[in-house]
């Protein structure tokens, strides 16, 4: 049995590469976690999608851009250590897109 996990929220940056001959491209998304018990709002999540092959040609090719809307069926979530510029200790998590559907901020590119 597989673990799917859906996900959506608005990206925050783009970056795509060749890894070992396969075109990857991972989406930076920002997720609103919203209030705590308080009425505080909670800091947004963030979560880095990793699109494989011909899924993340078709991510560059449709040109997906900061502030655009995603949702994603996830699988294969992990969790990255890194250190902050300030050098706290920090997490990002990462998955493996298995579908989507993307939203454009602006469809007409005006």
């Amino acid at each position: 049995m597989s673990e799917i996990i859906h996900i959506e929220g608005n990206v925050g940056g783009v970056r795509s590469n060749d890894v070992n001959g396969s075109k990857v491209c991972n989406v930076n998304i920002g997720c609103n976690r919203g209030k705590d018990k308080d009425g505080n709002e909670r800091p947004t999540g963030w979560y880095t999608l990793e699109f494989w092959g011909e899924q993340a040609s078709k991510v560059i090719e449709q040109g997906v851009d900061k502030g655009d809307f995603i949702t994603a069926d996830l699988y294969a979530l992990r969790a990255d250590a890194y250190a902050t510029q300030d050098g706290k200790p920090a997490a990002t998590l990462r998955a493996r897109v298995s579908r989507y559907r993307l939203i454009k901020k602006n469809p007409t590119g005006a």
